[in-house]
């Protein structure tokens, strides 16, 4: 048995002795807008072609499925798609189909296959689900080159990767129980004590301790086992998955949460940095900022991101939008934001006159305080998409005057307000704005 399939099976092993995620059958995800966001096709193909996708008939790969708890957010998440679901751990696909038959899920299917058996089954993904994976194999890069094989032409994969700089300590401790033989076998709970113990004989400002242990490592062994005596865990670097991608042929479309990652929010003064930072960032490349802000801010503890194949985009950003483009346009909320509390508290905001402050946790983590103004176009798209102008029309029948000059409201202006709100909220996700070809 040469090298990478000794830690194939030593993960398969470790696996079957504690499927991931380790969650009841009964354990649910309705409702949950996150786990929604994570699994959905819909943002990263409006990222990528600026258009909504239907998600019904679609093909969806769950690669590294588990015990299938994200399996099932990719159902729920992508309604009437097919969901197949690969795993090297029999134990965690036998799980797997069990909570699809609890919860009454159609449309699944599962395989007891490791990535590198992809072609074996003749099937080509819209989407593929690559989560908390591919930084345990030994070959990540013909990983992706594999799932890459097998991606639809307008397909997206959604992958992410452990981050070296983030979880160096992590790292440090697996190298220290490597040398103390405690990953010679796939470990389980044993192995789990002895960590505990040796972390409990440290002082409290020893760095590993002070830095890389905590409550959940204290009473959980499960969690040790997921940090400490991982198998195959590795971490990487933002050059090096940029190399990975480039030699698989595909492509960063964005990362899934976007905003966490601006440089430029890291600067004291965003609006007038030092002059190094300015021209430092205005000189970089999208992957070359990734890359400068996990040296300066290495807080992620996953890199997290879309891809796909090589593509040249055949439109036009919202920011550059022209008056023709705009007067095309149709505004769809994101379906994700669209919920019974949030309506409620759009509808008490405007009835009182005051600032909302809406969560944008579905897409981007944060909160976003919109101006109570501004609600009544908000809520025109609860019920389904709307052209630009007419909510600009709208804004014209609720402000025919300016409230401070008492001056007629012009079209000109009303545009540039309606335009400007939508353009925001669609830079966080809360709306998606299609232009439709003439």
């Amino acid at each position: 048995m040469n090298t990478s399939s000794e830690v194939l099976e030593k993960i398969r092993q470790q696996f079957n002795h504690a499927p991931y995620p380790n969650q009841p059958l009964d354990r649910t995800v309705k409702g949950d807008r996150v786990s929604y966001f994570k699994h959905s096709l819909i943002t990263p193909y409006y990222l990528r072609y600026q258009k909504l996708v239907e998600t019904h008939g679609k093909r969806i790969l769950d690669a590294g499925c588990g015990s299938g708890l994200k399996a099932m957010c990719l159902a729920e998440a992508n309604p009437g798609a097919w969901i197949v679901g690969i795993d090297i751990s029999e134990k965690s696909v036998e799980l797997a189909r069990s909570r699809m038959v609890y919860h009454n899920i159609p449309n699944t299917e599962f395989h007891a296959i490791a990535i590198e058996d992809l072609a074996d089954l003749g099937m080509q993904f819209d989407y593929i689900n690559c989560d908390e994976v591919i930084y345990l194999l030994p070959d990540p890069q013909e990983a992706l080159q594999l799932m890459q094989s097998v991606l639809a032409p307008e397909g997206i994969i959604r992958v992410n990767f452990h981050s070296l700089y983030q979880r160096i300590r992590q790292y440090r401790g697996q190298a220290l129980f490597r040398m103390m033989g405690l990953m010679d076998e796939a470990p389980t709970e044993f192995e789990a004590g002895i960590v505990r113990e040796m972390f409990s004989g440290l002082k409290p400002g020893v760095d590993l301790k002070a830095h890389g242990w905590s409550p959940d490592l204290e009473k959980d062994d499960y969690n040790i086992l997921a940090n400490y005596l991982l198998t195959g865990d590795r971490g990487y670097t933002f050059e090096q998955v940029f190399a990975m991608l480039e030699a698989a042929n595909l492509q960063l479309i964005s990362m899934m949460n976007w905003k966490e990652w601006s440089l430029w929010d890291l600067l004291v003064d965003p609006n007038d940095p030092p002059a190094a930072w300015a021209m430092a960032l205005e000189m970089a490349s999208p992957e070359q900022q990734l890359c400068i802000y996990e040296l300066v801010n290495p807080v992620h503890r996953l890199l997290d991101f879309w891809c796909g194949h090589p593509y040249e985009p055949d439109w036009t950003p919202v920011c550059d939008w022209s008056d023709t483009e705009w007067s095309r346009a149709i505004a769809h909320l994101h379906p994700f934001t669209i919920t019974e509390e949030n309506k409620a508290a759009i509808i008490h905001s405007i009835n009182v006159r005051a600032p909302l402050e809406i969560r944008r946790e579905p897409v981007i983590e944060g909160k976003t305080v919109i101006d109570s103004s501004a609600l009544p176009y908000l809520l025109a798209l609860w019920d389904g998409p709307q052209p630009v102008t007419q909510l600009i029309d709208r804004y014209l029948e609720l402000n025919p005057v300016h409230p401070r000059t008492s001056e007629p409201t012009t079209r000109d202006r009303a545009a540039a307000l309606i335009q400007g709100f939508l353009a925001k909220q669609c830079e966080y996700g809360l709306v998606l704005l299609e232009c439709p070809d003439a």
